[in-house]
């Protein structure tokens, strides 16, 4: 019958066939399936979903027509649909298909696009019809508009987790186009009214928006302002008239007794009472009670204070909901939120109740409900991580000026920042319930790491530090059965920053805030090194206190051992303790930073322009802001970091090298990687040699792709320092262990195992330069073996490949030093030319295409590149010819610049080795390329024309090699003028030589 009805929708009027199918649904559809048992197939319930489709379609005619009759009708339809929806969910349950829900959903949208229209008929002045507002059915069969809408949001969900990613784009950007003209409808006509069933209304519908919203499958950014403007209302609703008022953070104390009595069961408490509506207890064949809108018996837990007054309507499941889509659109792209962070975060006044303009923070403070609370505080944390780079390079405070004068987004930011930190420490000094005081904390992690303290105001870290000291300092605090947690959070931390000598007892720790302090502490030290002597004594001791722990629950018998969840979060801990070992290591000894480190000597190769960019390491920022005087004449006294190391090498290291958990043994490694040349050199033999031999057999032997990262690390840091290249057999050891974990599956092990190679080769390099040359460093198959390797690198992934250009440009100048005659005709020096110059033409990543320029620079003469040398003259061209025709993408615009002059170095460099004996299709190619070259070359001349004072050559400040770019720049383009001259002067090119002879003439004169 269905399939028959659906049929006739394509013969015969709109109304004549609709008129049809309502009497087929009254006397057959309705009768078959609810007074006999009938089982229908698959077959059958697409045929069905398919049927209902059609027939919602032509509903919805009748609904936007104005007869009051024919609006009747389609709302009967509606509920008619709705029903049998819904014994056909109960039918077949979770075993729908594909195909099957996707039709489902299409008719749950036809079906709210139909309530609306009906709403936005009735809510017109003067308009006839049914009033939304009127809580009674609209006949003996229908419940009321807002019944059946809750019933298809919630059907909508339950479509939407069974679909899943199978979800198409044109499907779930129809449902976002339905949920967001509902959404307009209820904030444009002001239909937020706080009653029991439009808080079942709202929840519903704000939960269908979370499922759409958590599996984006296509773009938000035309959505994301309207559905941010329109949840901001829901933060408080249910709150701005519930009896008794909301309390204020100063009146606020979870107290369990002030409503004590007898207890009653969620289930029970759910059904019965004074408190609840009668509507909760509505008639079980309402048309929302198949469709349960709570996750569990209770949605409140028994904790939550104010839960019977302050949440009469259960509103606060509203909110919750707002709140997840809100976190939602932040982790689906963090930067559709960045401009309407002024409407989720305060800017001023985070201690003062709003409510009409409410924002997050004011969800945090002030809902009476923790389940709100703790969403609330993930929501700030998502939105915290997601802008992290925004807010450390673009936040700065600025005291605020006239109220409703234009603010920059820096300002703001800057503004949000400080309401931040003053809500955060407000509540984390009072807060005691464990879940929510968990959330705090990792807030406040990410707060802490991505304040720009520099911008801020002087005293805002110390005053962190200030006002958890005065927290903790606080001996009556309320003792509920939490009080071991807020125990132990006392003595740690007056452990961490006041050097308290309290005892504590192991059984009272709640590790789980443990864990959150140290990452807070671990922040407080990269941000304001300072603290690093105040905690270091303190910290140790808590490390060795978690492994000897560790150590005696090893012995125990695994039947009466802990239970997994409390050793995995110990275990955490002890991570996290041993990260903060780290970053006091780091401040004592100096160090300023691990990536790219010694990048800048590659740079000798230099740039055409007048000056070097210095690079900013963005470790330890304040490390250098006591230091008196000019920093280059200042000299760290490593003596500190001298013996911290040492301390930690006897005392701490072992045990952790030695751990079972991976992540301890990482951690532990990593330390290794923040060792500076001046520490290392310093130590004993013993040790140093302890710091080498664990890394390299962590390298080698351990089987956690982690732990062989770290160890990789290590050994790329200790192979910068060149002096290590002295001892006999320790180089080889590192190529061995590199070479090994090259060939390792995981991508992240090979990437820090290239970086151990690019950075070994510098110090090769860098050693043959400080030797004699002819003595050589390594021996031949050494050098042969790295060669190898990165020329195998160089065809891995990006990051991989980055690493390999620069071992190889690194390979090519020491090979220079090794004045063998095989060197010139090693095949392998084509094959290192022709990678190189491909990662140049085609590879899409900037560092690679600047290493390979920096590379092919390196041979000093125009021997070293032997029969190469034409191709690379050429394939340099080419790149030349890319970069002037505006061919880079739009991701690579911003290194364009720097890109252009590194390859205009190279050029000029090779060009200059060009002469009349190079071979015929060279200088032929030269020939036809002598208008491109000549045009290159007039814009280069006019960089000089518009450059005053350059320096005398007695003025440069000379590199490494002794090169001076600013003295040679004038020289290197009249050599390269001369040489392309002398081609076209012997290929009897009189037109062109004239030109470039008057360009040599010009150059002359600048």
């Amino acid at each position: 019958m269905a399939s028959t009805s659906s049929a006739a929708a394509s013969h015969g009027g709109a109304r004549e066939w609709r008129t049809a199918l309502l009497t087929l649904r009254d006397e057959s559809i309705h009768d078959i399936m609810y007074k006999t048992n009938m089982e229908i197939d698959s077959s059958c319930l697409l045929t069905m979903l398919k049927f209902l489709d059609v027939l919602m379609q032509c509903s919805l005619e009748g609904a936007c027509g104005k007869g009051l009759s024919a609006r009747k009708t389609a709302l009967d339809t509606v509920s008619e649909c709705l029903q049998i929806l819904r014994f056909l969910s109960k039918d077949f349950g979770g075993s729908t298909s594909l195909p099957e829900n996707a039709h489902l959903l299409r008719v749950l949208i036809s079906i709210v696009s139909c309530l609306q229209s009906e709403l936005n008929l009735t809510d017109k002045p003067n308009g006839d019809g049914f009033s939304s507002h009127t809580f009674g059915p609209i006949n003996n069969k229908n419940p009321n508009i807002w019944d059946m809408e809750i019933s298809a949001f919630s059907m909508i969900e339950d479509a939407l987790s069974k679909i899943a990613s199978g979800l198409s784009e044109d499907l779930w950007q129809s449902i976002v186009e339905v949920l967001r003209k509902v959404m307009d409808f209820l904030t444009a006509r002001n239909f937020i009214i706080e009653n029991s069933t439009m808080s079942r209304f709202y929840t519903s519908f704000l939960r269908c928006l979370h499922s759409v919203l958590s599996d984006p499958k296509g773009p938000l950014s035309a959505h994301v302002p309207g559905f941010v403007a329109n949840l901001q209302i829901f933060f408080v609703y249910g709150l701005r008239s519930c009896s008794p008022p909301v309390i204020t953070p100063m009146e606020y104390k979870m107290d369990t007794k002030s409503n004590a009595g007898r207890y009653k069961p969620p289930h029970l408490r759910k059904r019965g009472g004074k408190g609840n509506n009668s509507f909760d207890g509505r008639n079980s064949d309402s048309e929302s009670s198949r469709y349960d809108l709570s996750s569990s018996d209770s949605d409140m837990s028994d904790n939550d204070g104010y839960a019977k007054t302050g949440d009469r309507f259960r509103s606060s499941k509203a909110r919750l909901a707002a709140i997840l889509c809100i976190q939602d659109i932040c982790r689906a792209d963090p930067k559709l939120l960045t401009s309407l962070w002024p409407l989720l975060l305060p800017e001023s006044d985070v201690l003062q109740q709003r409510k009409y303009q409410a924002t997050l923070m004011t969800c945090l403070i002030f809902d009476p409900i923790i389940k709100v609370r703790i969403e609330a505080a993930s929501t700030i944390a998502s939105m915290l991580e997601g802008q992290a780079l925004v807010l450390t390079q673009v936040a700065e405070y600025k005291e605020s000026s006239r109220r409703g004068s234009f603010t920059t987004l820096s300002s703001s930011l800057g503004q949000i920042l400080m309401q931040l930190h003053t809500g955060m420490l407000y509540l984390i000094q009072r807060e005691t319930q464990t879940t929510l005081l968990a959330a705090l904390f990792k807030v406040l992690i990410l707060l802490i790491s991505v304040t720009p303290y520099a911008r801020m105001p002087k005293q805002l870290l110390p005053t962190v530090i200030t006002d958890m000291r005065r927290r903790l300092l606080d001996r009556h605090s309320n003792k509920n059965e939490h009080y071991a947690l807020l125990h132990f959070q006392k003595n740690h931390l007056l452990q961490m920053f006041l050097k308290f000598s309290l005892k504590m007892d192991v059984q009272e720790i709640h590790f789980s805030v443990r864990f959150g302090a140290l990452q807070v502490l671990r922040s407080a030290v990269h941000n304001y090194p300072s603290c690093a002597n105040i905690i270091w004594a303190k910290v140790q001791y808590i490390v060795l206190d978690l492994l000897q722990m560790q150590s005696l629950e090893d012995q125990r018998d695994a039947n009466f051992g802990p239970p997994k969840e409390e050793s995995s979060i110990k275990g955490r801990c002890l991570v996290a303790a041993i990260k903060v070992i780290d970053e006091c290591l780091r401040v004592s000894s100096g160090f300023k930073g691990t990536d790219d480190l010694k990048e800048y000597r590659l740079q000798d190769i230099q740039q055409i322009s007048d000056c070097t960019i210095n690079k900013t390491i963005k470790s330890a920022p304040h490390f250098e802001t006591d230091v008196p005087g000019p920093s280059q004449n200042f000299t760290l006294d490593i003596t500190l970091g001298t013996n911290r190391w040492i301390e930690v090498i006897d005392r701490l290291l072992p045990q952790g090298l030695s751990h079972g958990s991976a992540t301890v043994r990482t951690a532990s490694l990593t330390c290794f990687a923040g060792m500076t040349y001046d520490v290392f050199f310093s130590l004993p033999e013993n040790k140093r040699e302890y710091v080498t031999s664990s890394s390299i057999h962590a390298a080698l032997n351990d089987t956690a792709p982690a732990v062989r990262s770290a160890a990789c690390r290590a050994i790329g840091i200790v192979a910068c320092f060149p002096s290590i290249l002295s001892s006999p057999s320790l180089p080889g050891k590192f190529i061995d262990a590199i070479e090994f974990n090259t060939r390792n599956s995981s991508t992240p092990v090979r990437i820090t195992a290239s970086w151990a190679l690019a950075n070994l080769c510098s110090s090769i390099r860098f050693r043959a330069l400080d030797t004699n040359p002819s003595a050589g460093v390594l021996d031949k198959s050494a050098i042969s073996l790295l060669v190898e390797i990165a020329l195998r690198l160089a065809k891995d992934g990006e990051k991989v490949k980055s690493n390999a250009v620069r071992a190889l440009g690194y390979l090519l100048r020491f090979i220079r030093f090794n004045n063998h005659s095989d060197t010139v005709d090693d095949p392998r020096a084509s094959s290192v030319y022709s990678i190189l110059l491909l990662l140049l033409r085609d590879s899409n990543n900037y560092k690679i295409r600047m290493h390979a320029a920096v590379a092919l620079a390196v041979p000093v003469s125009r021997l070293d590149y032997g029969s190469s040398f034409p191709d690379v003259v050429q394939g340099i061209e080419h790149v030349l010819e890319s970069l002037s025709s505006n061919s880079l993408s739009p991701s690579n615009f911003k290194h364009r610049g720097n890109l252009e002059k590194q390859v205009t170095f190279t050029a000029l460099h090779l060009f200059s080795f060009v002469s009349p004996k190079d071979d015929q299709s060279l200088r032929d190619f030269l020939i036809k390329k002598a208008s491109f070259l000549e045009d290159w070359l007039k814009s280069l001349f006019s960089l000089f024309n518009n450059v005053e004072d350059q320096p005398s050559a007695n003025e440069a400040i000379n590199d490494e090699d002794g090169f001076s770019p600013n003295v040679a720049q004038k020289a290197m383009l009249s050599s390269a003028v001369k040489s392309l001259l002398d081609i076209y002067t012997s290929e009897n090119q009189h037109t062109v030589a004239q030109r470039f002879e008057q360009l040599a003439r010009s150059l002359e004169l600048v």
